[in-house]
């Protein structure tokens, strides 16, 4: 009797036999690589941040807490840096504040503290800036012995959000130049001897919500 061969294909066989060697290769060598580019990683932010703060952080934690210290020192800058004289504050805010002191006789305030002195803007009497120190915010000069005439120049002040000049001696017109102070929310020029007309220009201060030219 003859016996039937097998279909067994031995080629075959050690082919898929192979491919299978070669995918555990390509996966084996995958998962070295990952795992080489972790450890990198791992040891680049242990290098970085575990010597300061003791422990591992991810790429992104490294960078989040490098943001906010950063951020302290900046703002550690702002309340500490030295400001002398009037370079603190922008030229156009400074030279306003020299127009105001000399139009209106700063000389002879009833207070003029600090005023076009060496120390910082922010401590010259009436005046308050904004969070950087850099522009002007607040004048507060009512009832201070004012005199001559409301410059020009206040106009330049484009961060001003309150100007009270009440109860002094200022005399002549509202400048027109007051309607560029765009910021203005609270203008305040009662107890005066202001005349002729409001400027028209004070109709662009589309903030202002409290402005009083009684007794003028």
């Amino acid at each position: 009797m003859i016996q039937k061969c097998s279909t067994y294909d031995a080629p075959v066989a050690f082919l898929r036999i192979y491919i299978l060697m070669v995918l555990l290769l390509v996966a084996g060598t995958g998962y070295l690589w990952a795992q080489d580019v972790e450890y990198t990683t791992e040891r680049n932010v242990t290098n970085n941040v575990k010597s300061r703060y003791g422990e591992i952080f991810t790429e992104e934690q490294e960078i989040q807490i490098l943001r906010e210290q950063k951020k302290r020192e900046y703002e550690e800058y702002l309340l500490n840096r030295p400001m002398t004289g009037y370079s603190g504050v922008f030229e156009a805010d400074s030279l306003a504040l020299v127009a105001l002191y000399e139009s209106t006789d700063g000389k002879h305030w009833t207070n003029n503290e600090n005023w076009l002195s060496e120390e910082p803007v922010d401590t010259w009497w009436g005046i308050s800036l904004n969070v950087n120190r850099n522009r002007v915010r607040w004048i507060f000069l009512d009832d201070n012995n004012l005199t001559g005439t409301i410059p020009d120049g206040i106009g330049e002040l484009a961060e001003l959000v309150s100007l009270d000049l009440a109860n002094n001696n200022l005399t002549g017109s509202i400048p027109e130049t007051l309607g560029d102070a765009r910021n203005l929310v609270e203008l305040i020029l009662r107890w005066n001897k202001l005349s002729k007309h409001i400027p028209p220009e004070l109709g662009q201060l589309n903030n202002l919500t409290h402005l009083w030219l009684d007794w003028n």
